[in-house]
């Protein structure tokens, strides 16, 4: 779906369609919309985009069926809808249709927690959650293995305005046939088992997934070891961020960057800044750490002359 609001989506999957890509994935381009069918509002202009996308994504899967339906041993049978995490409006097709649908979360299975702990938090114990922005309230949540400040929420979660988005999103994740996640055992493996123990859908890790740190790191010009072990307790870095309006870390080192980061960074030495400012706010220009942020830290940490 091409958002008239926003390009860099459009050039992303066009580069996607000249790349190599196996022959077994297809992008497929739905008509472009006027400007006028999509709602302006922040909160709410990606789920009307996929509820104005509806009719062609329908004709388009409708297509797919009939050509399988008349030659069932040489074409792909419909499964299942895969919907992004943004869009899970479309999951009315899946059922029109008579297949099963799955979640996919480009986040870690910590924020998946933090989404279906938040929606609980609002719809079953009533808690008021614009009111947390200014609270010294911290909470207790199972899919994280600190405490997260109540005022550290991401910024849908605490303007009204878009509340509803972020809470039809968590009760819709709740009635998947599964949830696949970008992260992996190794890296979650206290977020991942909270989910297993909660009245949800099956978890799987998919992970990790390439995005803008991998390519950095090949482009930098110097030898790396990625190392992952299990810690023993604190200091675990739990999710990556998700993209849009709830590109967060939630993380103790994270929450406490300004005391953690600022001492490595500043007072010791030790380490260089990318981006420290992390908030972002879908009514405002967004804040993206590119590879090329990346890179030029990993230059500036191993050669600092």
């Amino acid at each position: 779906m091409n958002p008239p609001l926003d390009s860099t989506t459009t050039k992303y999957t066009e580069s996607l369609t000249a790349s190599t890509l196996p022959n077994r994935i297809r992008v497929v381009h739905m008509p472009s919309l006027e400007h006028t069918a999509v709602s302006n509002m922040a909160a709410s202009w990606m789920a009307s985009l996929a509820e104005a996308q509806k009719p062609h994504v329908k004709e388009f899967v409708s297509k797919i069926k009939a050509q399988s339906e008349l030659s069932p041993h040489d074409s792909p049978q419909l499964a299942g809808f895969v919907v992004d995490t943004f869009v899970l409006g479309m999951n009315d097709l899946a059922g029109e249709f008579g297949v099963p649908w799955y979640v996919f979360s480009a986040s870690g299975a910590a924020f998946i927690g933090s989404m279906l702990y938040l929606q609980t938090l609002h719809d079953e114990v009533k808690g008021d959650l614009p009111e947390l922005k200014d609270s010294d309230a911290e909470l207790e949540i199972q899919s994280l293995v600190n405490r997260l400040p109540a005022k550290l929420l991401p910024s849908m979660v605490l303007k009204r305005e878009s509340l509803a988005s972020f809470l039809g999103a968590a009760r819709r994740l709740k009635h998947a046939r599964g949830i696949l996640i970008n992260t992996f055992e190794e890296l979650e493996s206290h977020a991942i088992n909270s989910l297993s123990k909660g009245e949800i859908p099956p978890v799987y890790p998919v992970g990790p997934i390439v995005k803008e740190i991998a390519d950095a790191l090949e482009q930098c010009g110097h030898r790396f070891l990625w190392c992952l072990r299990k810690p023993p307790c604190k200091g675990k870095i739990e999710s990556p961020s998700d993209y849009a309006d709830f590109q967060e870390i939630l993380s103790e080192e994270f929450l406490d960057r300004s005391a953690k980061i600022g001492k490595m960074v500043i007072e010791v030495g030790l380490a260089v800044e990318i981006k420290m400012d992390y908030r972002k706010d879908l009514s405002k220009d967004g804040i993206i750490v590119s590879s090329e942020d990346i890179q030029r830290g990993l230059k500036l940490l191993m050669d600092p002359e």
